[in-house]
């Protein structure tokens, strides 16, 4: 009798392990579910980060081709300009000898009716030269109005072209974080830590 008593402990004993041991089983079979599914999450995560560091990253070199480009175009509008400057320099010492010229002819021609004939020749080329001063003038202005306008725009594009974007885990959670330089406008916020708004 007491080995029936004993037989029956060691069955309920056993019941209870293969109950714990099923328990157990389900555990781990649902821990492994969860860990495969975070793999598979993580793995998806990572491919579309790479995805989109490859979409920055050929985001910034068209952005730094496009400023190899202006930078190109700036400095040939320098060329340009100084060029312009030199010419208009050459007009304007041309006029001074032209105006010298005719203060000079005034003296020496005694004659009336000649004088007057080379003052109105003077007056002509003056006049022209000095229309050709200041369209050349205008010219000037214009490009050095397109020249401060590519200057800005290299900058901006500089700027935006030290753009990165980098994985970091948050609170458990892979996220992708992107850090831009921006160019202020206006007036700066009083609400400011050094030169770093926060």
């Amino acid at each position: 009798r007491k080995l029936e008593h004993e037989k029956q402990n060691l069955a309920v004993e056993l019941a209870f392990e293969k109950d714990r041991f099923r328990q157990e089983t389900e555990i781990k079979m649902k821990f492994e579910n969860d860990l495969s599914r975070l793999k598979t999450r993580l793995a998806k995560t990572a491919a579309d980060s790479d995805d989109i560091l490859t979409h920055k990253q050929r985001e910034i070199k068209l952005k730094m081709d496009r400023v190899k480009t202006l930078d190109t175009v700036v400095k040939e509008l320098e060329a340009s300009l100084l060029e312009k400057s030199a010419e208009v320099e050459r007009l304007l010492k041309q006029e001074d000898y032209n105006k010298k010229r005719l203060a000079d002819a005034a003296q020496l021609l005694q004659d009336k009716a000649t004088l007057e004939d080379v003052v109105r020749q003077q007056d002509v080329v003056i006049t022209k030269q000095e229309d050709e001063i200041l369209r050349q003038s205008e010219m000037l202005d214009d490009k050095e109005d397109l020249l401060l306008k590519d200057k800005l725009v290299i900058e901006e594009l500089s700027m935006k072209a030290g753009t990165n974007s980098k994985l970091r885990l948050v609170f458990g959670d892979p996220w992708m974080l992107t850090h831009t330089r921006h160019k202020l406008r206006g007036t700066v916020p009083c609400d400011r830590d050094g030169n770093t708004l926060t």
